[in-house]
């Protein structure tokens, strides 16, 4: 698997930084989110994390989430997910 991008701005179509992703596979426009308890509680939050997904749906990226359990416990198991959709979008 290449390697990830940290924080990648993912632009607007005007050119300008919209959202940023955690890391993200840019060729294949395969993105990875790690959501912490503290970032994401409460409704405003939970309302920018919809506006961010949708924008980069709409924008043709592949997305994958991830909390501590996925990357502490079923680590190999995610990157095996996000390896999966690397190879399908690159093919």
């Amino acid at each position: 698997m290449p390697q990830p991008s940290v924080q990648l701005p993912v632009l607007d179509v005007r050119g300008h930084p919209r959202r940023w992703l955690d890391l993200a596979w840019e060729e294949a426009k395969v993105g990875l989110e790690y959501d912490g308890e503290e970032g994401h509680a409460g409704r405003q939050n939970l309302r920018s994390d919809r506006r961010r997904h949708n924008f980069l749906q709409d924008d043709d990226w592949a997305m994958f989430y991830a909390t501590d359990l996925d990357v502490y416990r079923d680590f190999t198991h995610l990157m095996r997910k996000v390896g999966a959709a690397i190879e399908r979008r690159t093919q």
